[in-house]
């Protein structure tokens, strides 16, 4: 059960992947299992958090005239694991169907946009004891031409994202996100995991740690001293 407070006029999570599902179902079946399965989606009425700065007489902020604010929101999905604990090969194989998956569903135009440590996942099939990776969290999602942002609105996991993007003209809504932009965050996965969780348990590597911050400053100048290491 997932509970939280997303903006109100963001199309849903649960809309999200329906309509990533009815795509792989129709035209790559196969990766269909590499998807999450949303069973209920709910908004509670009277948690419109604009009611709040109207009433205080609060400065609002409209998109076509529609008063924006967030809403409290209640997701029902199946139950999954981390792909963390995996062992290496196992971990590996399973990262390479989340790659595939989520390459063709942004062809097809869901865009992720936040790829991180907490989104990779894991389902296991009672029918042959079959490992499926799961690209998982689509509630920062956008299906492309449906929004009015262009490409340029700024989501991501800091720890994660694509170099490019961690640049004032990014942050500033100057530089839209591409698909190369979420494939070198889950690049960026693999060091992450080899190093933070080296026996399946997890011990934060100080060659890593820095990654952690708010500042995508900083964290480009970790990262790019990684590289250089």
């Amino acid at each position: 059960m997932k509970l939280y407070w997303p903006d109100k006029l963001r199309t849903s999570e649960s809309d999200i992947v329906s309509t990533a599902r009815s795509i792989v179902s129709e035209h790559q079946p196969d990766l269909l299992d590499n998807l999450p399965i949303v069973y209920h989606s709910y908004d509670y009425e009277g948690t419109d958090t604009s009611e709040i700065r109207v009433s205080l007489g609060l400065p609002i902020k409209t998109v076509n005239k529609i008063v924006t604010g967030r809403i409290l929101r209640l997701l029902l999905m199946e139950r999954l694991e981390s792909m963390m604990t995996l062992q290496p090969q196992l971990f590996m194989s399973t990262w390479l169907q989340v790659v595939k998956c989520h390459y063709f569903v942004w062809e097809c135009g869901v865009e992720h946009s936040d790829i991180s440590e907490g989104n990779v996942m894991y389902r296991t099939k009672k029918k042959g004891n079959i490992i499926c990776g799961i690209l998982n969290d689509w509630d920062l999602a956008t299906l492309r031409n449906k929004t009015d942002h262009g490409g340029l609105e700024r989501t991501g996991t800091i720890s994660f994202m694509s170099l490019d993007l961690l640049d004032e003209k990014y942050w500033k809504g100057n530089i839209k996100r591409l698909y190369r932009h979420d494939l070198e965050s889950l690049i960026w996965l693999l060091p992450w995991v080899a190093l933070n969780y080296p026996s399946g348990d997890y011990r934060l590597n100080d060659g890593v740690k820095l990654w952690i911050t708010g500042n995508y400053v900083a964290c480009r100048k970790e990262k790019n001293d990684f590289l250089n290491a």
